[in-house]
């Protein structure tokens, strides 16, 4: 697994740019998988993927507890740069400015726990209702992702800094372009989103053993993927922040209890 910088004051993980042996997959490791981004373009047929080095686990748990909005909120970002990634270069060389270029952001656990425990994270498509996923799409959708990963870690001599990337012509079972609608029959609400667009992000955990039974969701965030321009692209996660009042707001506030203390003194006073 790729060694990460974690950035405690800001709650954040920075890849670095060392290469990974493998990514960690959700049904093949008793610490559960890892997260990892995936960008893909049907038309041009190329995925890239990258792997984040962050455990499954952590971020789950990280992103979790900061559900709720909160003014130090759970965030995992990088800048994606020819300049310093191979694979995402060649991956722009084919993909060009493609109408369709698209993303999703995944990880899960669905061996090293017990069956009711096994949960997921998972990018939703715009418009998808997350709490139509029962526990049988968890399962399904997690093999599914399983046996992707089991791709592109079998190609693992093509890896660059923690990234990968593939075209259609060297075989089938690449899950973004070949396999997309077989991972659709899996996970039937979707996963992915166009680039400059903003995802919501799920944590979805089984509610029981029963392959039929709803599984539990939880919204934890959204994940964005924006050109920044003709070689970079940024890469964000964030769970919810909450306002933080302007100067003038608190001012303001501020005068307005001065005078309802005031009045209240002048009250008692009479």
């Amino acid at each position: 697994m790729m060694k990460i910088k974690t950035l405690v004051a800001a709650a954040a993980f920075a890849v670095t740019g060392s290469a990974f042996a493998s990514i960690g997959s959700p049904t093949a490791t008793t610490d559960g998988g890892e997260m990892s981004l995936h960008l893909f373009s049907q038309s041009a047929e190329v995925t890239y993927q990258l792997d984040s080095g962050v455990l499954f686990k952590d971020f789950n748990l990280a992103a979790l507890a900061k559900a709720a909005p909160s003014t130090t909120p759970y965030t995992w970002n990088t800048t994606l740069d020819t300049a310093t990634d191979t694979a995402f270069a060649s991956f722009l060389a084919v993909a060009g400015s493609a109408s369709d270029l698209s993303f999703a952001f995944w990880g899960g656990d669905n061996s090293g726990v017990t069956a009711a425990a096994r949960s997921m994270v998972s990018t939703v498509r715009a418009g998808g209702d997350a709490s139509v996923i029962t526990n049988g799409n968890m399962v399904d959708s997690m093999n599914q992702m399983g046996n992707y990963i089991a791709i592109v870690n079998g190609k693992q001599g093509l890896v660059t800094n923690g990234s990968s990337y593939f075209t259609q012509s060297e075989g089938a079972g690449h899950y973004y372009v070949n396999d997309k609608p077989t991972m659709l029959t899996k996970f039937p609400i979707g996963n992915d989103g166009l680039v400059g667009t903003s995802l919501d992000v799920y944590s979805f955990v089984r509610s029981s053993t029963s392959l039929g039974g709803d599984a539990i969701e939880t919204k934890i965030g959204t994940f964005t993927v924006s050109q920044l321009n003709d070689t970079q692209y940024s890469v964000a996660f964030s769970t919810p922040a909450a306002a933080v009042p302007e100067p003038t707001s608190m001012a303001l506030a501020l005068v307005g209890l001065g005078g309802l203390g005031l009045i209240a003194r002048r009250r008692r006073a009479k």
